[in-house]
């Protein structure tokens, strides 16, 4: 689904959205979704005219957004990019969630490359540290494609599972940090429907 003219919802990777940007660097894909759903997106994307995929970004590493990065990668000869912070999570296992191990043990790895600067195609690179040691969200066309640092959910924006955040405090952080520096319109996370607003309200926060 189109959510606005050139950005694409990947539908079919419904639990932890894929969203693909088509500009004139091309079309940047947003996190690859579980394992296993990489012939379904790229044949998604086909039908939507959103190929070939010039790059894919990831907003943080873990498998859930990871999953499908290393057959999409292959099947388009495509770099594949994660921030520095997090590519040290994945280098040094005592920085991932659990202080132990590696966020990409069990997959098909891809090659990765270390996102630098603030943007890269046109879209601006958003640090958003908490959820994971390097977790990033983008931002482009007044879309901010959120990745896992809020989710959504019958129209509210929600804080992610305690379960799920490394470091609960510099969630809050980034979330507010984001909030105060971004402009945006309609909000995009992984996990959640696309919510059209203006301000990062979190209208729920998990009970300790």
């Amino acid at each position: 689904m189109f959510v606005k003219p050139g950005i694409y919802k990947v539908d079919c990777t419904d639990g932890s959205y894929v969203y693909a940007i088509k500009n004139e660097h091309g079309v940047s894909l947003i996190d690859t979704h579980f394992p296993g759903k990489g012939e379904e997106i790229a044949a998604e994307l086909h039908a939507a005219g959103m190929e070939p995929v010039a790059r894919i970004l990831l907003t943080h590493s873990d498998m859930d957004h990871t999953g499908n990065a290393a057959f999409l990668q292959k099947k388009y000869g495509c770099p594949v990019y994660l921030s520095a912070r997090e590519m040290e999570a994945v280098q040094n296992p005592e920085k991932s969630k659990d202080g132990k191990s590696d966020p990409l043990k069990g997959l098909e790895r891809p090659e990765l490359t270390v996102l630098e600067g603030n943007e890269i195609a046109g879209i601006t690179v958003v640090p958003a540290y908490g959820h994971t040691w390097g977790h990033v969200c983008y931002l482009y066309d007044g879309v901010l494609f959120a990745g896992d640092l809020i989710c959504t959910e019958d129209g509210i924006i929600k804080e992610m599972e305690l379960r799920y955040i490394r470091d609960r405090k510099e969630s809050w952080k980034a979330i507010e940090s984001v909030d105060a520096a971004v402009e945006f319109d309609l909000l995009c996370p992984s996990h959640g429907e696309p919510l059209a607003c203006t301000k990062l309200e979190v209208g729920e926060w998990r009970k300790e």
